[in-house]
């Protein structure tokens, strides 16, 4: 057989097999689901691109720098208030929906209990951190959200009935009506202490949001009841995933904390630009995985096989679907950085264009990661994200003096590749290496073996 008739076979397979797959009842409640969150975000990203973009050209590198190292700070210490069990919460509410009132109410008291531990814990960092009293002060406001951030558990029993239509509406709601406010306290000259107002307003108005929703699909707050033996429960499994996410915090935000000590608080403010143009598009991979794996799970419950051919595809997609999204950024990285802020932040330019590559770690990894969760292997990944956060904190350290905000931008992209990489150590995972590889050539995934 000719190699033309051997392509022409294969597409008229993988066509067959597509429309057979996207016919089913199963699908389309996925991809409504799917595409109702992707809706959401998309106009939350674009909106709040535009608004960003107008609100950091007035604020300018100073002042732009000093509202991000606040929230940089405050990122750092915000694994505590969710006691890293909103992964292990969601996959519960897909096995037990009948334990609905139970998990949501314990998983809605655990946070509350957070947020007090995180205040005190921002307030015993601010007594050595040596900061004058406005930072002192944003932080702490800043910080004050997290008060109002337990009534969020809503959003994960809407995302685990795979109906995120409520949700999606409510936070496009918000971030419609904050981004007209932005917009008045820069027609109106106001400082930056209202921008910080912002974050805590963001989370009074999603409680209220999400109390209301709630009510209105026919449940009620006061049905929640809190389970000691479910909290044991949640704090035994989340131990290592609250540790793991305060390790991804720590990689995520302490070059940032590191620049604003070993630079200035203006290079603060130009690499979080192109770090806000280079992660615009991560919140793709959350999306896509966060609606998809109830389908892996439950393809788990027929075979393994069908399990693994799944991920295989799941890999395969958010593979080439970053590459559509890095490759033009990091080409016309200058151009874009100058086109959306102009000339004073132009050195954003040569960060942009080594940070975005990390997007192909992220989206590998967030599937790597919402795994060894849906597996039970969390002391994995508390092993793994230390392994990344260690490298990362490490390699600040190193580059920032040498290469400046390009090297927080290479310390960042070796930190988010490692991820994904060293699963092929452990025996339990490794067999996902081989998936990813699949995944990269294609193999399997035409004829799903």
């Amino acid at each position: 057989m000719g190699y033309k008739k051997i392509i022409t076979k294969r597409a008229v397979q993988l066509v067959k097999k597509s429309l057979a797959f996207f016919g089913t009842s199963g699908f389309k409640l996925y991809f409504a689901h799917a595409g109702w969150n992707l809706f959401g975000r998309i106009i939350n990203v674009l909106i709040s691109f535009v608004i960003n973009i107008y609100i950091v050209r007035y604020l300018g590198p100073e002042k732009y720098g000093f509202l991000s190292y606040a929230v940089s700070f405050v990122g750092i210490f915000s694994f505590i208030a969710g006691f890293g069990i909103e992964s292990l919460l969601y996959v519960d509410l897909i096995k037990y929906p009948d334990k609905r009132d139970k998990l949501l109410g314990t998983a809605f008291i655990l946070k509350i209990i957070g947020a007090f531990l995180t205040i005190i814990a921002l307030i015993i960092a601010l007594i050595f951190a040596g900061h004058d009293t406005n930072t002192n002060t944003a932080i702490l406001l800043i910080a004050l959200s997290n008060f109002f951030v337990p009534f969020n558990v809503v959003n994960l029993y809407f995302q685990a009935k795979v109906f995120s239509k409520p949700t999606v509406i409510l936070s496009v709601l918000i971030s419609s009506c904050l981004s007209l406010l932005k917009v008045l306290f820069v027609v109106f000259g106001l400082d930056v202490f209202f921008f910080v107002g912002i974050f805590l307003l963001e989370s009074i108005l999603a409680m209220i949001g999400n109390i209301f929703i709630y009510t209105k699909n026919g449940q009620k707050i006061f049905d929640w009841k809190f389970d000691i033996d479910l909290a044991k429960r949640l704090l035994s499994k989340s131990w290592p995933l609250m540790f793991s996410s305060a390790f991804v915090l720590i990689y995520s935000r302490i070059d940032q904390i590191i620049i604003k000590h070993m630079m200035d608080q203006a290079s603060v403010g130009v690499y979080d630009v192109a770090v806000r143009l280079a992660e615009n598009w991560y919140m793709l991979p959350g999306i896509i995985v966060g609606s998809l794996y109830p389908a892996i799970i439950n393809a788990g419950k027929i075979n393994i096989q069908h399990h693994n051919n799944r991920l295989t595809k799941l890999y395969a997609l958010l593979f080439y679907l970053s590459l559509f999204f890095i490759l033009p950024v990091s080409i016309l990285s200058n151009y874009i950085v100058n086109l959306f802020y102009g000339s004073q932040f132009i050195g954003a330019g040569m960060v942009l264009r080594i940070y975005i590559w990390s997007g192909l770690g992220v989206s590998i990894g967030t599937i790597v990661n919402q795994y060894l969760i849906a597996q039970g292997y969390t002391k994995i990944s508390f092993l793994l994200n230390f392994v990344n956060m260690l490298t990362n904190v490490i390699l600040n350290i190193i580059l920032i003096p040498r290469y400046g905000l390009s090297g927080a931008a290479l310390a960042t992209l070796v930190s988010y590749s490692i991820f994904p990489i060293t699963i092929i150590f452990f025996s339990e995972t490794k067999h996902q290496a081989r998936l990813i590889i699949r995944s990269i050539f294609l193999k399997g995934i035409i004829y799903g073996k």
